[in-house]
């Protein structure tokens, strides 16, 4: 049984960077996520939202101070709960970075898209990279999840 009973996702794909997975898979995805994670709030609001890699780039410039396109990004808002209601927040992806990096992963890009959706909602939950301990742990939670929804392991080719 799901600790929670509705996830409300807020889907809004630029048309001139449409994503590779349909509404069904997102929802599938979160939902996969919030199940493993034991998120324990009645209903739950997110927002996804894909951009451009010159909005990424912008983004990405302005909030972390990095003056490139990346895959995605993660805002949190405090996850702010009201009407037993939790708003995790807005995850930002960019198409076209995933499609290069999934080419030169040789990876599909709908695999690649899942596994950056997985790591975006991590981040929202409050899982972090930025030490090699938290990044192991990540690492893993993403591994784990991946492999609920039959995804290979995303970092097989880089843990030898």
């Amino acid at each position: 049984m799901k600790a929670f009973e509705h996830v409300d996702i807020d889907i809004n794909i630029t048309p001139e960077a449409p994503l590779n997975l349909d509404t069904d898979t997102l929802q599938t995805v979160t939902e996969t996520l919030l199940e493993h994670e034991q998120v324990k709030i009645p209903n739950i609001e997110l927002h996804i939202k894909t951009c451009t890699l010159d909005d990424m780039q912008h983004l990405n410039a302005s909030t972390r101070k990095k003056d490139k396109p990346t895959n995605v990004l993660s805002f949190t808002y405090g996850q702010s709960s009201h009407n037993n209601t939790l708003f995790l927040g807005d995850i930002m992806l960019c198409p076209a970075v995933i499609a290069e990096e999934a080419l030169a992963q040789g990876k599909s890009e709908s695999q690649h898209s899942t596994h950056l959706l997985v790591h975006g909602l991590l981040h929202l939950l409050g899982y972090d990279h930025e030490n090699a301990e938290d990044a192991l742990k990540m690492e893993q939670r993403e591994i784990s999840i991946l492999a609920k929804l039959g995804h290979p392991n995303p970092y097989e080719e880089y843990q030898g």
